[in-house]
């Protein structure tokens, strides 16, 4: 399976950055909109590797339906920190866990904004 995926549309960016209220989620300072980039926290290159995808899933105790590109994996991030990252993985451990938890409650409210901007904008185009 390729790791290429879909870009983000404008409306998941904005879904993902307000939901962390404009803050790096690797080093918690603000984040401009213009600077703003999209991180996935299990990195796309795990595509390439299904069985390790699922052991993740399950150590870190994610739903059967989690996917690699969804608001349950992204978090906004500097450019220079989505960098540095790059195909990182966390280590296996409680605060790893702790870390999923906290993005996947985020996740929610990321798809909310994301649907509400998304037709606003639909709704702009037709007037």
């Amino acid at each position: 399976m390729s790791s290429q995926l879909p870009a983000f549309t404008l409306a998941q960016q904005w879904g993902v950055w307000s939901a962390f209220k404009g803050q790096c989620y690797w080093c918690s300072e603000p984040v401009e909109w213009r600077g703003l980039t999209i991180d996935h926290v299990i990195p796309r290159t795990v595509l390439s590797d299904l069985p390790r995808l699922e052991a993740l899933k399950t150590f870190y105790a994610l739903p059967a339906s989690f996917a690699i590109h969804s608001f349950e994996n992204w978090v906004p991030s500097h450019l220079r920190c989505n960098g540095s990252k790059n195909a990182w993985i966390l280590l296996p451990s409680p605060a790893a866990v702790a870390l999923f938890a906290a993005v996947g409650l985020r996740a929610k409210e990321a798809q909310r904004a994301a649907e509400t901007i998304g037709a606003d904008w639909h709704i702009a185009r037709i007037s």
